[in-house]
């Protein structure tokens, strides 16, 4: 026997360690790929909220991507599940590079492919109506969520109850052409309106009118102020 085989015989036996048992191993591995599953299912989850906000933004009164301003766009489409996806994709390859032989499979390789996986289950997820209830789940729980990700179109949609919202296209004198979230256009009388707005109705582009309808497409307006 070679000297360094009698050191390690001799270290091993002075400090009386012992082999331990397959099933720890095992059970081990099993603890990591059912950790990386679960990544994989959540980065699913989060997709589907994300693909259920988009295609519901988009259908909200007609109204695509582009006729919307950009910070309408990030607060409407929730970003953080977007993050989320990502962060689930990496917890899956970290998950797999803890198992007996996930060391060998690259990073990137793995992360692309949790990220695929993540896609076509929300896609599914979708089909069956889960992104719109974690969605209204998270929102009904944690009010932050709520005031970041809920743009309420629907709430400035009831002119016979005194809530007209929309794009402000022109004035002229105290009438204020406006493209409702629907698409109709309506004409708005301003005089004696509250405007809070930093410039014009306008300049400002989106607004939120409180007042009274007083015609199939007309409003007489008591304030008008930013739509956020």
């Amino acid at each position: 026997m070679r000297k360094l085989d009698e050191d390690v015989l001799a270290r091993i036996a002075k400090l009386g360690l012992k082999p331990r048992p397959a099933i720890l191993f095992l059970g081990r591995n099993a603890v990591f790929w059912c950790l990386a599953g679960l990544s994989v299912l959540l980065g699913a989850a989060s997709f589907a909220v994300v693909l259920f906000a988009a295609i519901d933004y988009t259908q909200t009164g007609g109204r695509g991507l582009d006729e919307m301003p950009f910070d309408d766009a990030a607060m409407a489409l929730p970003v953080i599940w977007g993050i989320c996806s990502l962060v689930f994709a990496v917890s899956a390859w970290l998950g797999v590079s803890r198992t007996g032989r996930g060391y060998r499979y690259r990073p990137l390789l793995v992360i692309a492919l949790a990220i695929a996986i993540s896609i076509g289950l929300g896609t599914i997820l979708y089909g069956f109506d889960a992104g719109r209830k974690l969605h209204t789940f998270v929102a009904a729980n944690f009010p932050a969520y709520q005031s970041y990700t809920a743009i309420p179109y629907n709430e400035w949609s009831r002119p016979d109850l005194g809530f007209l919202g929309g794009e402000a296209l022109s004035i002229d004198g105290s009438s204020l052409s406006l493209k409702a979230f629907d698409g109709t256009l309506w004409s708005v009388d301003m005089a004696g309106a509250e405007i809070s707005t930093d410039g014009t109705p306008v300049e400002e582009g989106d607004v939120a009118i409180r007042g009274t309808r007083t015609g199939p497409n007309s409003f007489k307006a008591v304030s008008i102020a930013p739509f956020d």
